[in-house]
């Protein structure tokens, strides 16, 4: 592979800069880069787990990583790649961006309620969660947290191995009126409208946490953990509620809080003016042509 890489990379002529995601590229590619005179931008949009802090190539990697720009997509992330070796001023946090028109409401409003758009009878409270159905993203403790909450009904929305297990909680809890689960939606934007809060449930580094930043954009008050990227990009309180990761308790809490239709009201208009200004695809857009076009300082 490494050979393919170096005949490829042989064929390009005056090329100044070279971006890589996967961890082969960044292996096997950046020395050659290097050699090459060659600026080398990695960008890390994985949460860190056991595939990098026990991967074998990791002090290679480290060492690698004194010599390039690494991007993450959340100060969070940023601040867990530091923890790990890499250099201060080597490391910059580019947090995602969102196209603002994507949600824009249709201009005909379609006779018929999608699946997962719909309140249950008798709700004060409508919440939504979007994520990957896996144990990291924590939907577990999201369900126990609304098990006693009266007038709440949860819409997860989502595929992945833990389905089985959370739809059998839900059974268990006696929740079937008031929690399901529907593997997608086709209007992403009418799920977001139909919310009265949404939330990100993340059990451990979640890096950025995209789902929240539109809901967010579309002024939909909302919960986030402190395992969530986005969370080191707003005002805790202010913007959004942040939670204590892996604890239902302490998503109760914060859901309990939002029971107010006051609270809400100003979490939906401070979150949606912070995350409009900080998240527009055009404001990542920017700072990717600053750091790709700004020459390469002496390490």
């Amino acid at each position: 592979m490494q050979k393919k890489l170096e005949a490829a990379l042989h064929e390009l002529h005056d090329l100044g800069v070279i971006v890589m995601l996967s961890l082969s590229e960044k292996l096997l590619l950046t020395p050659l880069a290097l050699k090459r005179g060659i600026r080398v931008v990695w960008v890390e949009h994985d949460g860190i787990g056991p595939w990098l802090t026990k991967n074998p190539w990791l002090n290679q990697l480290k060492d690698l990583s004194r010599q390039v720009t690494t991007v993450t997509v959340s100060a969070l992330s940023r601040e867990k790649y530091l923890a790990l070796g890499w250099l201060p001023d080597r490391v910059v946090a580019i947090p995602n961006g969102i196209d603002l028109e994507r949600f824009s409401p249709p201009t005909v409003v379609p006779p018929k309620r999608e699946e997962g758009t719909e309140r249950t009878a008798g709700t004060v409270l409508h919440i939504g969660c979007l994520a990957r159905l896996t144990e990291d993203k924590g939907v577990d403790a999201l369900i126990e947290a609304v098990t006693d909450l009266p007038e709440v009904s949860l819409t997860i929305v989502g595929k992945g191995r833990e389905e089985g297990f959370l739809r059998m909680l839900i059974s268990e809890r006696h929740l079937l009126d008031c929690v399901k689960i529907v593997p997608t939606v086709h209007d992403l934007g009418a799920f977001y409208r139909s919310l009265d809060v949404f939330v990100l449930p993340s059990r451990s580094h979640d890096p950025f946490g995209l789902v929240a930043a539109e809901a967010m954009t579309l002024g939909i008050p909302t919960i986030v953990t402190n395992a969530c990227g986005i969370m080191s990009h707003i005002e805790r309180d202010k913007d959004a509620l942040v939670a204590e990761a892996n604890s239902a308790p302490a998503l109760k809490e914060a859901i309990s809080l939002l029971m107010s239709k006051e609270r809400r009201a100003s979490l939906a208009h401070s979150g949606k003016c912070t995350a409009r200004e900080k998240f527009s695809l055009q404001r990542m857009v920017d700072a990717y042509e600053t750091l790709l076009l700004a020459k390469e300082t002496a390490s």
